[in-house]
């Protein structure tokens, strides 16, 4: 959050940070946050985080990414008079931080995402049990 918020300090254009484990991220997605009328577009992950964030003026506005960072965001763009767009997106609100998260990569990755073609090459594919969908792997002989 230091390094970010001493970044933020010098930047004298938008930013847009985005978490490195949104594997179902595309194009849309990201045009959707850029395209916002609000001085702030965040997307909370599952869980209380803050999958992706674009911010207009990043020297008015301080990082928060630990715990529900999500809420903190909000706060501390409230605290700013900053107005706040929260973008409401599957692709990017998908996050794999548990390996139950792989099922919905599994599920909507699409045959061409390079995510997709990963977990299966490392063996990863659905299952069914009880009617629910999960993952499994291969064991490795």
């Amino acid at each position: 959050n230091e390094a970010l918020n001493e970044y933020f300090s010098t930047l004298h254009e938008p930013v847009l940070l985005m978490m490195t484990d949104i594997a179902l991220l595309n194009a849309d997605a990201v045009r959707k946050m850029l395209s916002t009328d609000a001085d702030i577009a965040i997307v909370p992950g599952r869980g209380g985080g803050t999958n992706s964030i674009f911010i207009k003026d990043p020297q008015k506005f301080r990082a928060d990414f630990y715990g529900a960072s999500f809420l903190d965001h909000l706060a501390v763009a409230e605290s700013f008079g900053k107005s706040v767009e929260v973008i409401d997106s599957f692709r990017l609100s998908t996050d794999i931080d548990e390996e139950e998260d792989l099922t919905e990569v599994l599920i909507h990755g699409g045959a061409e995402s390079r995510s997709k073609k990963y977990l299966e090459e490392l063996g990863y594919s659905l299952s069914i049990e009880k009617g629910r969908v999960g993952v499994h792997r291969r064991s490795h002989k």
